[in-house]
């Protein structure tokens, strides 16, 4: 079971790398082997097994390699001990290197000295991570709170922030979460209960007549996106039939990221997990795009404050997704790299905008549609239990266009 008291480890770990069991030590004497007090338990067992093999009808191990041989000389002077002669098979090397890496872990811990709580900073392959100290394991390894797997030799860490020192603890600590989310590789994959947050959001039911109309008549006089904003909190049956939500579909209107807002946040519930879009809304009466067929300033301005939205998902993922109850946003499974929905302008498809929409599709997972397109949407019968927006194909050309 892992510990929580560091010393109490170092103490284990500098038993099994400087002295043999008690039972060890009686066995080798009777059969006269070379065990003594100091030989290390590890290589104690190999030894004994070494001259029970026959006996015991043990399989032959091979012996030695030169690699090994080079690694346990390397461990030894990375602990300051003398590296063994006459190593007789792999058996033994074996022991020797769990010998050297208990020898290293103790004096990593000791240096250490970590408890539950405390920040460390772990060297990755990918770059350093944070990560919040749970427990420790017999072999020295600390243990991090945030899934399964997520551990680090001491050696490989050094302290950031202790509990004990509130100063420099809190930032530490959040961002430690979110490193630690930021781990979590399916993070759609929710059950029922992680729901509760949002069920105040939950939207049942396709869009009524009414609610198309009342779309038609905003669209009519806005000037802006406010009024069509307004419009979708009143009936977000129109956004909720876009996505994909057997087991129920949500949708939460202007979610705060701290200094930016997201119009809606929609997701859809179902048995491979749940799927957030990121839904921002320009100006019905803007332009798609210019002469030149690159986006007009109203699609880049939307595609900026998407990606806004997700550097700051990234920088805050465990906040976004921790419950209510506990501070957070109660954004359950959401990923930084959600998909997100662009609407804006109006008219039919031309050439240069739907090349356009292809590649913010392709190269951004950002879908771009104009209002014309939503109201078309809210009025056509889904068919297929698939979200309107879902089912659509990514290079497919529809005839009534955005």
């Amino acid at each position: 079971m892992p510990e929580t008291d560091w010393r109490k480890v170092v103490m284990n770990l500098r038993n099994l790398a400087t002295q043999p069991t008690a039972e060890q030590l009686r066995l080798a004497r009777r059969l006269d082997l070379p065990v003594n007090e100091k030989t290390p338990r590890p290589v104690a067992a190999a030894i004994l097994r070494r001259h029970l093999r026959g006996a015991l009808e043990l399989p032959t191990p091979d012996a030695a390699t030169d690699g090994a041989i080079e690694y346990i000389e390397d461990l030894a002077e990375q602990t300051g001990s003398r590296a063994p002669s006459d190593i007789e098979d792999s058996e033994e090397a074996d022991a020797w290197v769990e010998v050297f890496h208990a020898r290293r872990a103790a004096d990593s811990l000791d240096l250490l000295q970590p408890t539950p709580g405390d920040i460390v900073q772990v060297a990755t392959k990918d770059g350093d991570r944070l990560g919040e100290v749970a427990s420790i394991s017999a072999d020295g390894q600390l243990n991090f709170r945030g899934g399964y797997g997520y551990r680090a030799r001491p050696h490989r860490v050094q302290m950031v922030a202790r509990v004990t020192q509130p100063s420099v603890y809190k930032e530490a600590h959040y961002k430690a979460r979110q490193h630690a989310a930021a781990r979590i590789t399916n993070p759609q994959m929710i059950g029922p209960g992680h729901l509760a947050d949002l069920e105040q959001w939950q939207v049942s039911g396709d869009p009524s007549k009414a609610a198309r109309l009342a779309l038609i008549d905003a669209l009519e006089t806005a000037q802006d996106e406010r009024p069509m904003q307004l419009v979708l909190e009143r009936h977000p049956e129109i956004l909720a039939y876009l996505v994909t939500g057997h087991g129920g579909a949500y949708v939460v209107p202007q979610v705060s990221f701290h200094k930016y807002v997201a119009d809606f946040l929609v997701a859809g519930y179902t048995s491979a997990g749940i799927q957030w879009t990121l839904v921002e809304l320009e100006r019905p009466n803007a332009k798609l795009t210019i002469n030149d067929g690159q986006a007009a300033k109203e699609v880049r301005k939307a595609q900026q404050q998407i990606a806004d939205w997700r550097n700051w998902l990234t920088d805050n993922l465990d906040y976004a997704r921790r419950s209510v109850r506990e501070n957070g946003l109660g954004l359950a499974g959401i990923r930084p790299d959600a998909r997100g929905l662009i609407i804006v302008g109006r008219g039919q498809m031309s050439d240069a905008p739907d090349a356009l929409r292809q590649r913010i599709e392709r190269e951004q997972r950002v879908v771009v549609r104009t209002y014309d397109w939503l109201v078309r949407q809210s009025g056509q019968s889904r068919g297929l239990p698939f979200g309107m927006l879902d089912r659509e194909l990514p290079d497919a050309a529809e005839d009534e266009g955005w």
